[in-house]
């Protein structure tokens, strides 16, 4: 994260948008994840904003969102729309499986 802690000082970082240009540069941030169920290599083509972090961090650790939350959970990165369920489907079948062994 890059912020300034006087804004005004040398017109950067703090004072202007994260995806202003300025001069022959940009501001723009890097957002990176890594992990079981991440795509490899993605480059996301719709914009990450700050505010899509925690309710993507929250998503994914299976904790509650904030209720006042104003970003989206970033579902491009994920290898599977539908990754919470494979989870809890992986989850119900080793139980079964533990529950059929404890029974023998």
């Amino acid at each position: 994260m890059i912020y300034a802690l006087q804004p005004w000082f040398g017109s950067q970082h703090g004072a202007i948008l994260p995806t202003a240009k300025w001069g022959p540069g940009s501001l723009h941030p890097l957002f990176s994840m890594t992990g079981p169920g991440i795509k490899k290599g993605l480059r996301m083509q719709r914009s990450c904003w700050l505010t899509d972090l925690v309710p993507t961090v929250c998503y994914l650790m299976d904790w509650p969102v904030p209720a006042d939350v104003e970003g989206a959970v970033l579902y491009q990165a994920f290898e599977s729309n539908n990754i919470k369920l494979e989870q809890l489907e992986e989850l119900q079948t080793g139980l079964a499986a533990m529950e059929k062994k404890l029974k023998a």
